[in-house]
């Protein structure tokens, strides 16, 4: 009889702990689908504030080299100016010839070859028409560089899906503890992009402006990388 009544207890016991015990380990997994979304986005955020933080050094050095090396601009030619800006010869060829073509997309792939041969002939040109905004030039050409090239196309991809999943967190783990600072790397890193796209202002203000999302970034990415990176 006492056999009888110490497995009634304990299986009254059981039941009385299996919704705790589901319930703790339903918290677990929403615990984890929060971390694996989360480190998702930053993966997505950090890869395309790498890319862009890229674009934003050659914007400057193609600023900088527009405004201390207008001479050699026009006599050393694009040759010269991809070593001043650190872009590959070859992708800037594709970068000016794609300035030049409004329709580039609607061209073969022949005739994008035959354009990209015509780049240097098109640099000089370049550079005796905007001989008096030359700085203005070579920021656009390299902005057309990284398009042509899709540098800005795969940043823009990795900030959809970034965007994807920090709805997700928001919608459904709005308290996540490290939403807020995902959100400023995430919002940081799209303002420096469309910074880059549209650059304005004076030498000075570009630098300024610059060091402010590096500064503001380096913030954002600091506060959570060491709960992402191994």
């Amino acid at each position: 009889m006492k056999r009888l009544i110490c497995i009634f207890l304990m299986t009254v016991l059981l039941i009385s702990l299996f919704p705790s015990a589901m319930a703790f380990g339903q918290a677990k997994t929403e615990a984890e689908i929060a971390f694996n979304t989360s480190n998702e986005a930053y993966n997505n955020i950090n890869a395309a504030y790498t890319i862009t933080e890229d674009f934003s050094t050659k914007i400057y050095n193609a600023w900088k080299c527009g405004i201390e090396h207008q001479k050699e601009l026009s006599s050393l030619g694009l040759s010269h100016f991809a070593k001043d800006t650190g872009l590959p010869l070859e992708d800037v060829k594709l970068g000016m010839a794609f300035f030049m073509n409004p329709d580039w997309e609607d061209f073969t792939e022949s005739r994008k070859e035959l354009e990209a041969d015509l780049s240097d002939s098109y640099f000089n040109l370049g550079c005796s028409v905007f001989k008096d905004d030359l700085f203005g030039f070579c920021v656009h050409l390299v902005r057309a560089t990284y398009e042509v090239t899709g540098k800005i196309g795969e940043i823009d991809g990795y900030l959809a899906e970034a965007k994807q999943q920090m709805k997700s967190l928001s919608q459904k783990y709005s308290d996540y503890e490290h939403y807020p600072a995902l959100k400023g790397y995430y919002t940081t890193t799209t303002a420096l992009l469309e910074f880059c796209k549209e650059p304005t202002g004076s030498f000075e203000l570009l630098k300024s402006t610059l060091n402010d999302y590096y500064n503001t970034a380096r913030k954002y990415k600091n506060d959570v990388a060491f709960i992402f990176e191994d």
